[in-house]
Parts: C-alpha cells; sequence; structure tokens
C-alpha cells in the first residue's frame, strides 16, 4: 500500500457531511504530505476513544483547513508552519461556504469547526513564548490567541 492509500485508508470518516470532491486526502498529501501525516497521526489517536460521528467531524474539520490551506498557501507544507493568518482566512472561507439548508454556514458551525481545529494545535504544535506561561497559570497557544487553560482546569473565558 502507498503512502497515499494508507493515509485515505487512515482517515476515511464513517458519516460525513462534507462533499468528498472538495477537498481528499490524496490530494493533502501529495500537495503537503507532512501536514497529511500529522494530521492523520491525529485522527488515529482519536478513532480510539471517538464515535465514529465525532470522528467525522474532526475528519471534515481537518480536511477542509489542509485542503483550503494548502490551496491557498502552497508554502505551508506542515502544522508547524500554520500561523495564525491561516486560522483566520479559514474562518473567513467558511463564512462565505453553503450551509446545509441553503445559506452560508452558521456561526456555531464554524465555532464548532475552530474547536475541532484548535484540539490538534494542542497536541501537535509547541506553545510560544518562555515555556507558553501566561500570567494566572494558563497556557497562551501560538494561534488561539488567548489562554487555553490554568490548573484548575478553567478556560480562561469570562462566565465559564
Amino acid at each position: 500500500m502507498s503512502a497515499v492509500e494508507a493515509v485515505a485508508a487512515a482517515t476515511t470518516p464513517t458519516t460525513s457531511r462534507v462533499p468528498q470532491r472538495l477537498f481528499t486526502w490524496e490530494e493533502i498529501f501529495v500537495r503537503a504530505p507532512q501536514m497529511a501525516a500529522t494530521m492523520a497521526r491525529h485522527l488515529d489517536q482519536l478513532r480510539v476513544s471517538a464515535r465514529p460521528a465525532t470522528l467525522g467531524a474532526y475528519d471534515d474539520a481537518l480536511r477542509m483547513f489542509a485542503g483550503h490551506i494548502t490551496t491557498v498557501d502552497p508554502a505551508c507544507r506542515s502544522v508547524a508552519a500554520i500561523e495564525h493568518r491561516h486560522v483566520e482566512a479559514h474562518k473567513t472561507w467558511m463564512a462565505g461556504r453553503p450551509g446545509r439548508s441553503g445559506g452560508k454556514l452558521s456561526a456555531t458551525t464554524i465555532s464548532h469547526r475552530l474547536c475541532l481545529l484548535r484540539t490538534l494545535f494542542e497536541r501537535e504544535a509547541p506553545p510560544s513564548g518562555s515555556r507558553g506561561r501566561v500570567g494566572g497559570g494558563g497556557t497562551r497557544h501560538r494561534l488561539s490567541g488567548g489562554v487555553v487553560g490554568d490548573a484548575r482546569g478553567k478556560s480562561g473565558r469570562p462566565g465559564r
């Protein structure tokens, strides 16, 4: 089995609401093999404990993100090369995409997909700055632009 087939087999979701023809893991692997391999490893870890629909949502979010980013910025070929501007561009791009009911994607859908992407960044990308520490004990991730959490498990967001 080739590396492209292995990534495709490892990342084929059981359920998917995103059209498969827009971006495929095969084309992402050709454009950015290191990014595709990192995302495939992340999906493999999720496969251990996530339900099929959850795994499908992660697969869709990662595939759409990787496909979009590698299309608009061919120089971005790894998860480590992803910058805040890539996430912002993807968010804007999603806002213009059609939703299931014919309108645009809802703000809730966009927020959910960004949260799914965030788990990849938290697990795979190193925090920025000196040891990633911010006042209050939280960890500032280079892509999140905010506090991820503190030792007590609080999100750092008001009211949470």
